[in-house]
């Protein structure tokens, strides 16, 4: 069976409806980068080790650690997802 026409018979090599590969021009768009996203389960505890392990000190509010960690993301250029 040919691989390129699907007819029974013959092989690609030999296929007489087999045309020359062309050489494809694609298009590249140039984008802006994204923005790098930060996605953080909502507990205290891993705000509080995120927070720890970039130097941050960390509240006993865990609103106030969420609104730190806003900051950073902020800071960094980051979007921030908390779920």
């Amino acid at each position: 069976m040919c691989l390129y026409c699907k007819e029974s018979g013959h092989t690609i090599t030999t296929c007489s409806t087999r045309r020359a590969y062309l050489p494809v021009k694609a298009e590249v768009k140039v984008t802006p980068p994204t923005k790098a996203s930060l996605n953080i389960v909502n507990d205290d505890r891993v705000i509080g080790a995120f927070l720890t392990a970039h130097g941050i000190q960390r509240s006993q509010k865990s609103k106030k650690n969420i609104l730190l960690l806003e900051a950073y993301a902020i800071k960094h250029k980051l979007q921030v997802f908390i779920h």
